[in-house]
């Protein structure tokens, strides 16, 4: 796990929890407001962090998610057809909605967004590195002073989407061993 990762887990933030901890808004909807929105982004990374660090893994999900089936075994890699994502760091949804779209065959999701109101964080080192470069990008927009009124849109997915674009993060079934896992079941 060298490479960036090590470098990112070695490389410390500077502003700390208690930079973010008062989180003061004129908003009745946090939301509207990209810095307290931000500062709250922080806060959720900070949480995840906390139980990464004390060795779970961790499933969150926004409250507008329903969950009609325990997802456990998909997350797990022991659905039939999921084997792969066994061997991942970090799973993320995307705002794709076309099943034919998100498949192996087609390369489109690189391109969409993704969501992180349905993440799951495996306690590995590179979910540690992912997590400090991510909350690291959000610190350094606070202490910047870049967040205004007018830069709504801005939030933590935001800036999760830069991270994972920014260090060329991709999914596993861009991996020769999902290619080669899919052609030996006739499916690539």
């Amino acid at each position: 796990e060298a490479g960036v990762g090590a470098a990112l887990l070695k490389t410390p933030p500077t502003p700390t929890r208690e930079d973010v901890a008062g989180i003061e808004t004129s908003w009745r909807y946090y939301r509207m407001d990209p810095k307290a929105f931000t500062q709250m982004g922080v806060l959720k990374v900070d949480f995840f962090e906390e139980f990464v660090r004390a060795g779970f893994d961790v499933l969150a999900s926004d409250l507008d998610v329903t969950w009609v089936r325990d997802p456990r075994p998909w997350v797990t890699g022991q659905a039939a057809g999921m084997q792969l994502l066994a061997h991942a760091d970090v799973l993320v949804s995307t705002d794709i909605a076309n099943l034919a779209l998100d498949t192996a065959r087609s390369e489109r999701w690189r391109y969409a967004e993704v969501n992180t109101g349905v993440l799951f964080l495996r306690n590995t080192n590179g979910t540690r590195a992912l997590l400090a470069a991510w909350k690291r990008k959000m610190l350094d927009e606070l202490t910047a002073g870049r967040l205004r009124k007018d830069s709504w849109g801005f939030n933590d997915q935001t800036y999760f989407n830069m991270i994972v674009r920014a260090l060329g993060l991709q999914g596993v079934q861009s991996q020769g061993v999902w290619r080669q896992w899919l052609a030996e079941r006739g499916l690539a």
